[in-house]
This record gives structure tokens, sequence and C-alpha cells, in this order.
């Protein structure tokens, strides 16, 4: 089983990284909420920025279908892959669903589940009502292990400045949640002019998700 993989990286896609190590290149899934961030990094002024993942390795398909192809999952820290471990456990929520639903971080899905808030769970990319109750019902109370808060890897997350912090939280609701481009600055600028210290994409989305759910949005 391969646990984890450091190496440098080399191309980000819409669901995927491309992590080169010892001569080889790994396809590296990763959730939805790292995809502009791994962008930004490729982006900089180092072409081939060095990461370091920890993974889940599983096999995708089965003997029904004929075809089964080993995949990897990555993760910046050890608590987010252990709560996608988890998170994954729910009846009806696989890998490729789980990775386009982690479009905030985990700190705020943790709080959503303890705190048995559906509306926060139900925005999220193909979690409707019932799986939002599914989650609550079956994880709530379990998560105690999770830390709400957690601090980002500094060398990952310098801090942007305004124009850069704008365009990464516009691509998450536009690309990832399905948001028009209107609609999403429209969030962003409300939140942005209620509170000037946002320094970070994941506070700045974790404010627009919380005046929504307030019907403040």
């Amino acid at each position: 089983m391969i646990s984890r993989v450091k190496g440098n990286l080399t191309a980000v896609d819409d669901e995927s990284a491309f992590v080169e190590t010892g001569g080889l290149v790994y396809e590296v899934l990763v959730p939805a909420n790292l995809v502009a961030t791994l962008s930004k990094m490729l982006n900089g002024g180092n072409s081939r920025p060095e990461v370091d993942f920890h993974t889940v390795h599983y096999i995708e398909g089965g003997f029904n279908t004929g075809h089964m192809v080993p995949r990897l999952v990555g993760f910046l820290n050890a608590e987010d892959r252990e709560f996608f471990r988890i998170f994954t456990r729910v009846k009806g929520i696989g890998v490729r669903k789980a990775l386009r639903a982690f479009c905030i971080p985990t700190a705020q899905m943790v709080r959503a589940i303890q705190t048995a808030n559906r509306a926060v769970l139900m925005q999220l990319p193909e979690i409707g009502a019932r799986t939002a109750d599914r989650v609550i019902a079956e994880l709530k109370g379990k998560l105690d292990g999770f830390a709400l808060e957690h601090p980002a890897a500094p060398e990952l997350k310098p801090e942007p400045e305004y124009e850069e912090l704008v365009e990464q939280a516009r691509q998450i609701l536009m690309l990832q949640l399905r948001y028009t481009q209107a609609e999403a600055d429209a969030m962003i600028s409300k939140v942005m002019a209620a509170n000037r210290n946002i320094r970070t994409m994941q506070q700045l989305l974790g404010e627009v998700f919380s005046r929504h759910q307030q019907g403040r949005a």
C-alpha cells in the first residue's frame, strides 16, 4: 500500500495532481478544496514545487466490470486523510463523490456534522438532503478526535494579495460549486466588505458558506 508520496509537482488539472519522484510520475486524485492551492503553487516562482501527499491507495472498479485500476488520493496532512477515510464509509458516498464534496476545509465539515448542520452539508456538491442526514446519523459524535481548526502548512499557504484571493475563491465557486460568475462575485464582495481581515481562501469560503447558511449571502 502506498501511504505517502513526496516529490515535485509537475501538473494539476480539475481533479488530479501529478508528482514526479524517483523517475516516476504519480497521478494523485485530490479533493476539490486543494485544486486552486496546488495550481497557485505550480504557477508561482518555482515551476516544480515540492509536495508531500498523505495518500489513500484504492482499487477503482471491480470484478463485475472487468476493469480495475489502482488509484491514489492525496491530502496535505494525515488528519484530512483520516477524515476522508471515515467520510467514505458512509453508505452511498464513494471516493469520487467524496472528492467533489470536499470543497471546504475539513474543519468546517467536521463542525457541520458535529452540530447536525444539514444546511452546510447540503451546499456541498452531490450531497443532497438524504445524504446529509445519513452523514450526520452515521458520523455525529464520532469525530471528537478531529480538531475543528488546524494550522495550514506554511510553505503551501503564502498570504495572497487581494486579487489572487478573490480569483481563487471565484474559481472554486464557479468550477466546483457551479455558481455563475455574477453569483460568485456577489457573495465574495459581501464577505470582503464585511471582513477585511480575511487572508486565506479557506477563510473566505468559510465566510461565504456561513453567510449563505444564515440567509445573508
